[in-house]
């Protein structure tokens, strides 16, 4: 997979963001925080511009149906039994409805992983994978990433956000 940066809105995001970021290191500069915790670095929001797996035409699709929903699925790279587990259960009333989704992931910082999560997608098409290291204490750059991933496109739609260890009814 090559490494390819979103265009065009997102210069904008992460600019905005970058500001936000930086007005919030400044108050609270002097506040210590637990050692696991570090504030985001500028070279860490600008990452999340950058696609490693991408699914430019998820929303195509599906305007022409109607579907303003997008199901995105925060996800770790090792949970490929949750990823199943979704597939066979609530995934099924959402490929039935037309309803586009994606697993959500951060770039693994092991190799044998990132190939496991290649073969994976080339069964199942669904993984969008992301350049901020995929982490717990990386999550705000993973859901960063996906806000801009979603304005660039899928633009007038509604997000939903949610866990690979929800259950969700399709129905409702």
């Amino acid at each position: 997979s090559k490494v390819r940066r979103m265009e065009p809105c997102l210069d904008v995001i992460s600019f905005e963001l970058l500001a936000v970021v930086m007005i919030i290191h400044t108050l609270i500069a002097n506040t210590e925080l637990p050692k696991h915790v570090h504030l985001h670095t500028a070279e860490e929001l600008l990452e999340t511009r950058y696609v490693m797996l991408d699914k430019v035409n998820l929303c195509s699709d599906s305007l022409s149906l109607g579907r303003n929903l997008l199901i995105a699925i925060k996800t770790a790279p090792v949970n490929y039994h949750q990823r199943d587990i979704l597939r066979q259960t609530w995934l099924v009333d959402v490929i039935r409805y037309q309803i586009p989704y994606i697993f959500v992931l951060g770039f693994p910082v092991n190799r044998q992983i990132l190939d496991e999560l290649l073969i994976e997608d080339k069964v199942h098409d669904d993984l969008l994978i992301g350049m901020p290291v995929d982490d717990y204490f990386n999550l705000t750059l993973k859901g960063i990433f996906l806000l801009a991933w979603t304005r660039t496109y899928c633009p007038a739609r509604w997000l939903l956000y949610v866990d690979d260890d929800i259950l969700l009814n399709v129905e409702y």
